[in-house]
């Protein structure tokens, strides 16, 4: 976002603030004039904030009413695909039960933090970019062990991969608060 259509949005509010002071009676549907759809835009932008690795960000419910979602931040899901990838690297010649132990908890783990409602686009996203790192480094074993995505899937039979899982719903009540 440019300075210059903050700052336009600020000195928006101002104006439609000093108004609605100056014309205490008037309803705030006549106001409707001083919207246009720029302003719309950048003053959605800014209800975004991102705080322990999920981006907060307003939309709406199957209901039909205003809430608070929350997805995976960019920076982290990027961050996170990079050190599987890079893991994945590191340990493609370790046995295959060893390799499928340990991925299987780094995925775990990540579902355990990032679980959240409204998070299962993130969280199976992650799970593909994962799965498809592993098939990746696997093939660069040797030169000739290419795994195509035949032997890939009868492998993944074998070792299956935890799939994406919601564990902290806002649902779900606890047995005992």
């Amino acid at each position: 976002m440019d300075t210059l259509r903050s700052n336009t949005v600020s000195t928006r509010c101002q104006r439609m603030a000093e108004l609605a002071q100056r014309h205490p009676t008037m309803r705030l549907t006549t106001l409707a004039h001083h919207i246009d759809l720029d302003f719309l835009c950048v003053a959605f932008d800014r209800t975004r904030l991102t705080f322990l690795g999920f981006t907060h960000y307003s939309g709406r419910s199957r209901r039909g009413t205003a809430v608070v979602k929350r997805k995976t931040a960019g920076s982290r899901l990027s961050r996170s695909l990079k050190a599987i990838r890079e893991w994945c690297a590191r340990h493609r010649h370790e046995p295959m039960t060893e390799q499928h132990r340990q991925l299987t908890r780094k995925l775990q783990g990540h579902y355990a933090y990032y679980g959240i409602t409204g998070n299962g686009r993130s969280l199976n996203l992650f799970f593909l970019q994962a799965t498809r790192a592993w098939k990746t480094w696997l093939s660069r074993r040797s030169r000739k062990a290419y795994l195509n995505w035949q032997k890939f899937n009868a492998l993944l039979a074998r070792y299956r991969l935890p799939p994406p899982k919601i564990i902290h719903s806002i649902y779900r009540h606890p047995a005992n608060p």
